[in-house]
């Protein structure tokens, strides 16, 4: 639950194909069932990174005021309550264990109150079905009241175990345990998406990245988040921005593209369907039309892709990387890809400092477009030593992601937390 594969969203699927592949590689005949935003039931296939077809079952789950629907939560719920039979109830009964990422960082009142009912209805509804809940590595809270707060902890305090992906979600996870979960209950982990393999694209993107290897530019990737680019006042309001993004992005690209020996190549990793508001790609052509012709031959956009995979492949190659949307600079930070991060939440903050790499965030909340432009020219002028320092995190970190995919799987059999402790 929580990482669709159909959202456009790279970093939610970049989190779904982690777990997916990591559970597939100790458990080759396991069966995933995805609840998820689809309308009804079917079934579908993913091509794992070693080649072999995996089979997926999908079941619809979503908010909406159709209550008649049997895809939504509200009927699904009613169906609980007068033990009326559905496919998603049978599901929660029926599997060996419920995992639940939250799309990461959704398992929070920040995004409204309806985003954060999505997020919990269906963990309350695995509980109710007698489900083994397991919260995998994600982030918890914030929370702006009591009453979310105490919400989120019930569902906490009832899983059979949470991992929290950063140091700072785990100061929040032992708060909502609040000294009632079992030894090993609340553990701290990392993004499961560090694990994620790369998968090349199709030929025509393989060109595009190889022919970067002919000359000798320095490669400078740049993801733009489609969200606040094209948001414009409203979500800078709304994120609490001190300055505005688009003017940062706008001189940032401009800044870079005044040194001859760059090359800026712009990378989507939002691409919702139908919604170009949100659209990272969107956002990227805006910000090549804003850039003078004379310079447009050292820009490049690569084209929309619809599996993470490929998008770390593309990261991979970059000399040096910025991005905003989160799972995009963990695509590049577990490539050992020298990174800045722009971040408007304290999600990015954590994660950088997983590797040792927290000097590298430039906080949108708090600083004006001129620093954020220069803090992350001060973070280009340092990448080498930025590269030293991810050769030496990464490795460690890749090593803990193979112990905590052990360790959920573990939980999965359920074997104690005890045990859990004793085995991680």
């Amino acid at each position: 639950m929580g990482a669709p594969l159909d959202t456009g969203n790279l970093g939610v699927s970049a989190l779904a194909l982690s777990v997916i592949e990591s559970i597939a590689k100790r458990h080759p005949n396991w069966v995933p069932v995805l609840l998820d935003y689809s309308r009804g039931e079917f079934l579908s296939s993913t091509r794992l990174s070693n080649g072999e077809e995996l089979e997926l079952v999908h079941i619809g789950t979503s908010v909406s005021r159709r209550f008649w629907r049997t895809d939504n939560l509200n009927f699904i719920r009613f169906a609980q309550q007068i033990g009326f039979p559905h496919n998603a109830l049978k599901a929660f009964r029926n599997s060996q264990s419920v995992l639940d990422i939250s799309g990461g960082d959704s398992f929070t009142d920040l995004y409204g109150p309806r985003r954060f009912e999505d997020m919990t209805v269906r963990k309350q509804l695995a509980l109710r079905a007698g489900g083994k809940l397991i919260l995998l590595p994600q982030t918890y809270g914030p929370y702006s009241t009591d009453q979310t707060f105490r919400v989120a902890s019930e569902l906490v305090q009832n899983s059979i175990a949470s991992w929290a992906r950063d140091g700072r979600s785990f100061e929040t996870l032992n708060k909502m345990m609040n000294g009632k979960g079992d030894e090993g209950q609340a553990r701290l982990g990392v993004d499961v998406a560090f694990g994620l393999p790369l998968l090349p694209p199709d030929e025509a993107v393989q060109s595009q990245v190889k022919a970067w290897s002919e000359d000798s530019l320095t490669t400078v990737g740049i993801n733009v988040s489609g969200l606040i680019y094209n948001g414009g006042e409203d979500a800078q309001a709304q994120y609490g921005l001190k300055g505005n993004y688009r003017e940062l992005v706008d001189k940032l690209v401009r800044k870079f593209l005044a040194d001859e020996s760059v090359r800026v190549v712009l990378v989507p990793h939002v691409i919702p369907p139908n919604n170009p508001v949100e659209s990272d790609l969107t956002a990227c052509e805006a910000v090549r039309n804003a850039v003078p012709q004379e310079l447009q031959s050292r820009l490049e956009v690569i084209p929309a892709l619809s599996d993470p995979r490929c998008a770390k492949w593309v990261i991979s190659h970059c000399d040096w990387f910025c991005g905003t949307r989160m799972h995009s600079t963990i695509a590049s930070l577990s490539t050992q890809v020298p990174t800045g991060a722009l971040a408007y939440s304290l999600k990015t903050k954590g994660v950088f400092e997983t590797c040792d790499c927290g000097d590298c965030v430039i906080e949108l909340r708090d600083d004006s477009v001129e620093t954020c432009v220069q803090g992350m020219w001060d973070c280009f002028q340092r990448r080498e030593e930025i590269r030293e320092t991810l050769a030496s995190s990464i490795p460690r970190i890749a090593e803990q992601v193979e112990e905590q995919a052990d360790s959920i799987v573990r939980a999965m059999e359920g074997i104690a937390h005890s045990e859990l402790v004793e085995q991680a």
